[in-house]
C-alpha cells in the first residue's frame, strides 16, 4: 500500500475535476456507447482553425532551424523572450494598455498558474495568519476547486438571482455584501464566468478591482474564453488595465488544448515570482505552442480567426443548442429556467423543484451515454450552512454545446427525461 503525505493525499483523492476529464476520456473512447458529449471543456473542431494549425506545422517542419529549436532547447522560465514580446506588442494594439515583455509570463496552461497563484497568495502567511481566495461570484469554474495545498482555501460570496423571462435568470454580483477582509490574499473570478457564461461588465470588473487594490490585494481575472482571443464572447469583453490586475489566457479554447500554454498579463514583480516558480515546478515551459501561434500573434491573424470564425462559430451552435433544448424540455414537460450566456461554450440550467441533487441526474444521465456536468462542485467556497438552505445550488446542470459529433437532440432528450422524473 502507497504512504501518502497530506500533500499526496490532497492531490490523489478523487475530485469533481477528475471526474469530468474522466467523463471526457471515456466519451472520447470509441468503443464507449455515447449519445452526446455535453460535459468536460473540449473545444469544438472547427475546419477553419485546425486548417491554421496544420499550415503552421507544415511551415515550423519546412525550417529546420526553427522546428530543431521549438523541440530541441530549453526556453527562459519567463518563456520565449521573442514571443514575450510579440504577446506585449499585441495586447498594447489590441487593447490599448501599455506592457513590455517583463509583464509577461508563459506557463504550462493556465490551470498551472492558478494553482501557482492560489497558493502563493492564500494560505499560511510568515506572519502566522492565514489567507484564502474569494470567489465574488458563485458559482466558479470547477477546475479551482482542488487548487489549494492548505484546507478551506477558498471562500465565496452567493450571487443574487434576478429572473429576466420565462425561462431566463441571470446572477449579479452582490456588491452591498461584498466584505473583503484581512482574511482575503487574492480576489478571482472568470470571465466569462465558467460555469454560467456571464461576462461581468468593465465598470463591475474595475470596481471590482479598486475594492480589492484598496486592501493591498491582486484581482485574478480568468479569460479563458474571453477577449481579444479567443473571443468566444457576446458581450464588451474589454477591460482595463491596472497594475492589480493578474489577467490570464490560454491557447485550449482557440483550438489547441493540448499544448498546454496558458500566458499571464501582470505586474513586472508579480511576473517575476511567477517564473521562479516555473523554474522550480518546470524549469521551462513548452516552446511548442508559443513557436506554433508567435507570427499569429505578431501580424494579428489570431484576433480575425477569433472574430470571423471562432464566434461565428460558437455563437450559431449557441442559438442551435437552445432551440433544441427548449424543444426537449417542453416535449418533456420540464420546468427549467436557461442562465443568459454572454459566451464561453456553456449553458448554465436551473430546475426549480428538483426533488433529488443534480448529481443523480448527472448519473443517471451518464447511464445512458448522455455526459453533462452536475452544478453542485461549481459551488465552491460558500459557508456550508448558507447553501444547505439555499436549494438553488443542488438543481443546476452545465452542458457543453460544443459537441459536433453526438447526437444533442437524442441527448438532451434523454436528460429531459430524466430531469422530468426527479422534478414536481
Amino acid at each position: 500500500m502507497i504512504r501518502l503525505t497530506k500533500f499526496g493525499e490532497k492531490l490523489c483523492r478523487e475530485s469533481a475535476l477528475y471526474e469530468m476529464m474522466d467523463d471526457l476520456g471515456a466519451g472520447s473512447d470509441a468503443g464507449h456507447p455515447r449519445v452526446a458529449m455535453m460535459g468536460g471543456g473540449n473545444p469544438a473542431a472547427i475546419p477553419g482553425i485546425e486548417a491554421v494549425w496544420r499550415t503552421r506545422m507544415q511551415e515550423i517542419m519546412n525550417d529546420g532551424e526553427r522546428f530543431e529549436r521549438m523541440l530541441g532547447a530549453y526556453d527562459s522560465p519567463q518563456g520565449n523572450r521573442e514571443f514575450l514580446e510579440i504577446l506585449a506588442d499585441y495586447f498594447n494594439r489590441e487593447c490599448g494598455w501599455n506592457l513590455t515583455y517583463r509583464n509577461i509570463v508563459i506557463t504550462n496552461g493556465s490551470q498551472n498558474a492558478f494553482f501557482f497563484l492560489f497558493n502563493m497568495l492564500a494560505g499560511e502567511c510568515p506572519d502566522g495568519k492565514k489567507r484564502r481566495v474569494l470567489f465574488p461570484l458563485c458559482p466558479e469554474y470547477i477546475g479551482y476547486a482542488d487548487q489549494g495545498l492548505e484546507p478551506d482555501l477558498f471562500t465565496a460570496r452567493l450571487p443574487l438571482v434576478r429572473e429576466t423571462g420565462p425561462h431566463a435568470f441571470r446572477y449579479e454580483p452582490d456588491f452591498a455584501g461584498m466584505n473583503i477582509g484581512d482574511d482575503i490574499g487574492l480576489v478571482c473570478l472568470s470571465r466569462p464566468t465558467n460555469p454560467t457564461g456571464l461576462v461581468l461588465s468593465r465598470a463591475e470588473v474595475t470596481r471590482l478591482d479598486r475594492m480589492a487594490a484598496a486592501r493591498g490585494i491582486p484581482l485574478l481575472v480568468d479569460a479563458a474564453y474571453g477577449a481579444p482571443f479567443p473571443g468566444i464572447v457576446f458581450a464588451d469583453g474589454g477591460i482595463d488595465w491596472s497594475e492589480n490586475l493578474i489577467l490570464t489566457w490560454s491557447l485550449s479554447k482557440i483550438g489547441l488544448p493540448a499544448v498546454r500554454t496558458g500566458i499571464v498579463v501582470a505586474s513586472e514583480e508579480m511576473i517575476h515570482k511567477l517564473a521562479t516558480v516555473n523554474a522550480v515546478i518546470s524549469l521551462a515551459t513548452s516552446g511548442i505552442g508559443q513557436t506554433l501561434v508567435a507570427p499569429l500573434f505578431a501580424d494579428g491573424r489570431i484576433t480575425r480567426m477569433a472574430d470571423e470564425t471562432v464566434r461565428p462559430f460558437y455563437r450559431k451552435k449557441r442559438d442551435e443548442f437552445i432551440l433544441e433544448l427548449a424543444r426537449a424540455f417542453g416535449d418533456a414537460g420540464v420546468d427549467w429556467r436557461l442562465h443568459e450566456c454572454e459566451g464561453g461554450f456553456f449553458v448554465w440550467l436551473w430546475f426549480p423543484g428538483l426533488r433529488e441533487p443534480a448529481t443523480a441526474v448527472y448519473r443517471a444521465a451518464k447511464a445512458r451515454g448522455v455526459f453533462v456536468t452536475a452544478g453542485e462542485a461549481f459551488f465552491t467556497g460558500p459557508d456550508q450552512a448558507e447553501l444547505a438552505g439555499w436549494p438553488h445550488h443542488r438543481q443546476c446542470l452545465r452542458l457543453n454545446y460544443a459537441d459536433t459529433e453526438g447526437d444533442i437532440p437524442r441527448g438532451l432528450a434523454i436528460l429531459a427525461e430524466e430531469i422530468a422524473r426527479r422534478q414536481g
